[in-house]
């Protein structure tokens, strides 16, 4: 819904009444006998243009500042603090209506709402409260069940910023200008017209030449995906070629739980519009569209050309979702098929006063589109209605039902004018066209491409240190470990497209793969995605939605401790074995360390897959004669190997035992020095780097 453009011409009349009163746009001198040399200008800010800047030699500076008032629903705040230059010698600000002032540093109050600088002030300030809440009687196809079209509960609010008046004044030879930023205090963010006041996410996205901006309230839940509403936004304005495009798009997506919205959707000043969080794009009413057709249409009607504002944007809203795939041709018949009912019966497009109920959106889309199918049909696809927007979008002057009918001659030849005056000022409707015909004058037999991303299978694999096999459904994973899983791109549609398939982490983009798909082809696409940190994340891929707990990894124990000979000869080696079990149904990590009489003398770092065991071993030459025990600091279990001196025979036999063994002759070795020391003072570094280069870990794991 286009809240200014429904009644542009009698908005545009009021506007230019006031202009000649207050010389908007140019300077006029000032009636006051007293000061001849004095020149006034004046500016206004109003829901068509937004703030307009007033070029000058010098310039009156306002930033209007707008801030909630949680404990006043229904309101908020705005001050403006102006920055007065020298040359300036008036300024008078008229407030609207509802507004109450909080304060005034600088200015006299002339009137309830009519403040006037003080003429020394330097950096003059006004406070004032703003009723927030307006609302409208409105149906429609994009009627709400309500009736508000701005509202503040009080943790939000969607406003329009204030509707303000400035005049003010120099004297000769001095020129003075005026321009106004408006910036939100506090969490927020406003565009040319509309404002948004409270916490939210903005998301941001640039397509031929435009810049949109999505506000996101935390108390939204969109149904749509920034990337998604993007894209067909992008679409939109890369298809609609009817003139300039703004620089900016600004978009917000209303919470619409417990709030009673009079519209689904709602577009105003240049190029800002609020769209309930709720909408979908597969909607033969699609508002996110309807309400961007109306950025796009920059000409002021006359009230017997009223009816196509509404009902040319419900009519590209319609077509520009077939075109993108997000509905079918049917749903797209039965949507203009509405026009054809008996309950706009007596509805004439160029008489408001006859319209039944909408048939402004209704009878306005269907005839729109009939027009189109005609234009090019006539001009074999050559032009199309959206020719008569781009005339309609170069001229200034209020335009009626006259000047349609000469651009679509223009266009397309009489015989199409003389069928859009009659379908526009008597009560004759065109029928609704069917599949084939569409395709003959649309000249697009193929559907456009339809990509979807759906789950390709519901295998999800894992791997990393721990693992690297398939991962059971609702199975935890642990930080450094790795998920894969594949989605399926299909092209449905009758012609070749692109797609982006974007990976999102709980929300967030983390990867990206764009390809090209012919009509009816499918592809198989991989992700992987490796969980720094414990907690629960949401991978979502187009359809496919993978919610994965990740926690720390468990503690491995050592279950039993051997060696391969309880007695061996000094100078011999022995392999301790120690079995390690993971418990838990997850991955486990954590360092076994072995002691010998209670002192630690390695480390083997273990990594486990759930409910696994695995043996690791280490081989230790023992120098010294004696008993030693041998365990490990994460079980009470112990193993005694008794050294026995050395023989002269000792040296053939160890040999031989040590290959029968598996038993390295490079092994660490132990020595007893009688001072307590495990290793001995000199020992002690051999042993390390025995351990480090020498000793063999083995392992045999089962799960």
């Amino acid at each position: 819904m286009d809240f200014t453009r429904a009644s542009r011409g009698a908005a545009f009349l009021l506007l230019f009444g006031d202009i000649l009163v207050l010389s908007t746009g140019g300077a006029a001198a000032d009636s006051s006998p007293e000061d001849p040399k004095l020149v006034t200008d004046s500016t206004e800010f109003d829901t068509e243009r937004g703030a307009q800047e007033v070029p000058g030699e010098t310039t009156i500076t306002l930033t209007q500042e707008l801030a909630r008032l949680p404990e006043q629903r229904g309101q908020y705040l705005a001050r403006h603090r102006y920055e007065m230059p020298t040359e300036a010698a008036l300024l008078r600000v008229t407030l609207p209506a509802s507004s109450v002032v909080r304060s005034a540093d600088g200015f006299v109050r002339e009137d309830d709402h009519t403040y006037r600088w003080d003429g020394t002030t330097r950096r003059p300030t006004l406070a004032y409260a703003v009723q927030a809440n307006e609302s409208l009687d409105r149906t429609g196809p994009i009627a709400g069940p309500g009736r508000l079209v701005y509202a503040d509960v009080g943790a939000w609010g969607v406003v329009s910023q204030p509707a303000t008046g400035h005049s003010w004044g120099w004297r000769e030879p001095d020129s003075v200008g005026f321009e106004r930023e408006t910036v939100v205090d506090g969490p927020g963010a406003a565009g040319d017209v509309m404002a948004y006041l409270g916490a939210y996410e903005e998301f941001t996205h640039n397509a031929h030449g435009q810049r949109f901006r999505l506000i996101v309230p935390a108390a939204a839940s969109l149904s749509e995906s920034p990337a998604a509403l993007f894209d067909s936004l992008s679409a939109a304005s890369d298809e609609l070629r009817v003139g300039d495009r703004d620089e900016t798009v600004f978009v917000i997506a209303t919470p619409s739980d417990n709030i009673d919205w009079g519209v689904r959707g709602l577009q105003t000043g240049p190029a800002d519009m609020w769209v309930r969080d709720r909408e979908r794009l597969a909607d033969a009413d699609n508002v996110w569209l309807h309400e961007y057709v109306h950025t796009r249409q920059n000409w002021a009607a006359a009230s017997d050309l009223g009816w196509l504002t509404e009902g040319g944007a419900t009519y590209y809203a319609a077509l520009l979702s077939l075109d993108q795939g997000s509905i079918s041709f049917e749903r797209f018949r039965r949507r203009l098929a509405v026009g054809t009912s008996e309950q706009f019966g007596g509805s004439i497009l160029a008489d408001p006063a006859t319209w039944q109920g909408t048939a402004q959106y209704h009878v306005g889309a269907l005839v729109a589109g009939e027009l189109d199918r005609r234009i090019r049909r006539q001009t074999a696809s050559n032009k199309s209605l959206q020719a008569v927007f781009r005339r309609f979008n170069g001229r200034a002057t209020v335009l009626n039902r006259t000047d349609l009918q000469s651009v679509i001659a223009e266009t397309a030849g009489e015989t199409v004018a003389a069928r859009a005056e009659r379908w526009t000022t008597t009560t004759d409707r065109p029928a609704m066209w069917d599949q084939a015909a569409h395709e003959t004058a649309f000249a697009e037999p193929p559907e456009p491409a339809r990509i979807t991303l759906s789950t390709a299978d519901d295998r999800v694999d894992v791997s990393g240190p721990y693992r690297d096999r398939r991962l059971a459904e609702g199975e935890p994973v642990v930080p450094g470990e790795t998920v894969r899983f594949a989605v399926l791109a299909e092209n449905f549609g009758g012609r070749p497209g692109t797609f982006t398939a974007r990976l999102f982490a709980d929300g967030s983009v983390v990867s990206t793969t764009t390809g090209t798909l012919d009509a009816g082809e499918q592809r198989r696409i991989e992700f992987a995605y490796t969980f720094t940190a414990p907690g629960p994340v949401r991978l979502a891929v187009g359809e496919r939605v993978l919610d994965v707990q990740v926690i720390r990894p468990a503690t491995p124990t050592v279950e039993s401790l051997s060696v391969n000979r309880s007695t061996i000869s000094a100078g011999a080696a022995v392999r301790l074995s120690a079995t390690v079990t993971n418990e838990a149904a997850w991955p486990a990590a954590g360092s076994i360390g072995l002691t010998r009489d209670g002192r630690r003398f390695t480390d083997s770092r273990v990594r486990l897959d759930g409910t696994a065991t695995e043996e690791v071993s280490v081989v230790v030459r023992i120098e010294e004669p004696g008993t030693y025990t041998f365990g490990s600091g994460n079980t009470t279990d112990t193993v005694a190997v008794t050294v026995e001196p050395a023989s002269a025979d000792d040296s053939t036999n160890q040999s031989s035992e040590q290959s029968s063994d598996d038993t390295s002759a490079s092994a660490p070795s132990t020595d007893d020095s009688g001072d307590g020391n495990a290793f001995g003072p000199v020992a002690v570094p051999v042993v390390m780097l025995g351990l480090l280069l020498g000793a063999r870990l083995s392992r045999r794991s089962s799960s």
